[in-house]
């Protein structure tokens, strides 16, 4: 017999003044983490080095560490009586990325709330057992640097290697971004650049050593005060130093070293080009941060959706703050280190005749069964209520539809199981999931209309590609900015946008046959062009879009060593 304590974020009023807090705490962390990183590796580099190397992890672990330590406040709040299990040995993660993992399972999570517990004097009759971390989860992403990756990164390096002979300029690289190949090709040739070999970047090889291997004895000390703590500030003193990955500490020596020998092998780089600035790989964390450190400049981009229309503070302000320009898909920041930009996360772009008699795509959210942070996906307090939402929506599409209904599913590794609730319901209905196949696209194409239940990427690149798309999902929870409310409401007047699976059932119905009709209106593409001004911007000259910011940067860069 138990009972499910009500969820932290339950109250989505409350979401941006908690949003808040784990901003500023961590804002406050930064010049402390940095003193203590330099003193634990013996080196002396400013914040701007640490924010950027060890910044989106220790964002995250903030936001997870409130999200355990309120769990555990609310249950002995809500009774004195409360018997537990604790873990008598902890864990450090090896990587980063081992966290992105190993957030979404039991384990890892037992040893945060054990470690807090031991932190914190509560109320509890406590055993202990031995835990270890078990890793079989580490295989279900597709690692990015499989064989047939790097074998044709080589034969691409080879056709590079004879054009960048009759190019002068070598002051651009470029380690990843989402535009095609064809767009890249095309700013190196405006640029008259050096197309430049491909940076095979990667982790030092003792990031993969086991668990048990030497930790450094600094773990054991707290960070610095921060002033005026409570007690969640001091718990995270301690937690920040215990769970730092060791990619950071015992790691952090070696890694740096493949960096910088990486970093020898291309002297005149001025500008870095990077497609997300939270990238979570080691190698290029470890790579970029160097060269910030030694006087490149940094172009990073948005990388989803989301971003510009939240009420709240998240990772956005940190990703803008790590650049020295960051492109958004079209919405503007106070920021100085912004710009309005277009939507580039272009590579998928395909040009294939719209299906009129493809699939009806049905697009889930991101269900996890823990909190994780404020970016990537919804909190654990929404899946059922997104969930409904589908079936209520499902219930109501005629059933003549039905065997034309795909429901695309997100990761299973989120462990929240809400394929098997979906197919209670619905066991012959037909589903994808991203283990399955990992991109969206072929589904993407192959259907008459879109359906996105969240306010993130999806539906973006629907309108990129002028696909028929439907929204919905529930206000109360995707909560919009000032600045941007107007756009939804004008996707909400053109019947694009709903908050009633019912009223989005029935336009299902009324447009199934042909939704390209409707979609071509006059006040729906109006209202989604106005839309795309601002979030999801079109441009038909990327390269030379881009190729225009990469030459001011340069000149500011350049004017500013003439001043000097």
């Amino acid at each position: 017999d138990y009972e499910v304590l009500p969820s932290l974020w339950r109250d989505f009023k409350t979401i941006p003044e908690k949003a808040y807090y784990i901003y500023d705490i961590f804002e406050k962390l930064i010049p402390v983490v940095t003193g203590y990183m330099n003193s634990v590796n013996n080196v002396n580099f400013p914040e701007k080095y640490w924010k950027f190397l060890v910044g989106p992890w220790l964002l995250s672990f903030v936001g997870i560490l409130y999200d355990r330590y309120s769990i555990l406040k609310a249950a002995v709040e809500y009774t004195n009586s409360i018997q537990t299990i604790i873990s008598d040995n902890g864990y450090v993660p090896t990587t980063y990325a081992e966290v992105y993992n190993l957030i979404n399972g039991d384990d890892y999570n037992f040893i945060i709330f054990s470690d807090i517990i031991k932190q914190l004097d509560l109320p509890l009759e406590i055993d202990t057992a031995s835990h270890n971390i078990k890793l079989d989860n580490e295989e279900k992403v597709k690692s990015e640097f499989n064989l047939k990756g790097i074998v044709s990164r080589i034969k691409r390096n080879c056709y590079t290697a004879l054009h960048d002979l009759f190019s002068p300029n070598d002051y651009l690289q470029i380690i990843s971004t989402e535009l095609s190949f064809r767009e890249t090709v095309k700013l190196l040739k405006i640029l008259n650049h050096k197309k430049k070999l491909t940076p095979l970047i990667r982790q030092n090889a003792g990031n993969n050593s086991t668990n048990t291997a030497y930790l450094n004895k600094s773990r054991k000390k707290s960070l610095d005060a921060i002033s005026n703590p409570d007690e969640f500030i001091k718990l995270i003193s301690v937690m920040v130093p215990m769970h730092m990955p060791k990619e950071y500490i015992e790691c952090y020596t070696s890694n740096r070293e493949i960096a910088n020998r990486m970093s020898v092998e291309s002297p005149n780089v001025q500008i870095v080009m990077l497609r997300c600035p939270v990238e979570i790989n080691t190698g290029i964390r470890f790579y970029v941060a160097e060269r910030i450190h030694e006087g490149a400049k940094l172009i990073s981009f948005q990388h989803g959706g989301g971003y510009g229309t939240k009420d709240y503070i998240s990772h956005e302000e940190l990703e803008i703050d790590l650049c020295d320009k960051y492109l958004s898909w079209g919405w503007k920041s106070e920021n100085k280190n912004a710009k309005d930009f277009f939507m580039t996360k272009t590579n998928w772009v395909n040009r294939c005749k719209y299906n009129s008699n493809g699939d009806v795509l049905l697009v889930g959210g991101s269900c996890r069964r823990y909190f994780y942070n404020l970016l990537e996906g919804q909190v654990p307090a929404y899946n059922k209520i997104q969930i409904n939402y589908n079936k209520r929506l499902i219930r109501g599409i005629d059933r003549n539809l039905y065997s034309t209904l795909l429901y695309r599913f997100q990761w299973k590794f989120f462990s929240y199981n809400e394929i098997d609730e979906v197919l209670n319901d619905f066991p012959d209905l037909r589903i994808s999931t991203r283990e399955n196949e990992g991109h969206f696209y072929r589904l993407f194409y192959d259907s008459r209309l879109v359906i996105a239940t969240t306010n993130y990427t999806a539906f973006l690149q629907s309108f990129f590609v002028n696909k028929p798309t439907l929204l919905l999902w529930d206000p109360e929870y995707f909560t919009i900015r000032d600045s941007a409310k107007e756009y939804y409401d004008l996707l909400h007047d053109a019947g694009i946008l709903y908050y009633s699976p019912e009223l989005c059932a029935k336009k299902v119905n009324e447009i199934h046959q042909n939704p390209m009709e409707w979609w071509m209106t006059a006040e729906v593409q109006a209202a989604k062009n106005e839309y795309c001004e601002h979030f999801c911007r079109i441009t038909d000259n990327m390269e030379g879009e881009l190729a225009e910011v990469i030459n001011e940067m340069r000149e500011r860069k350049t004017e500013r060593k003439l001043n000097v």
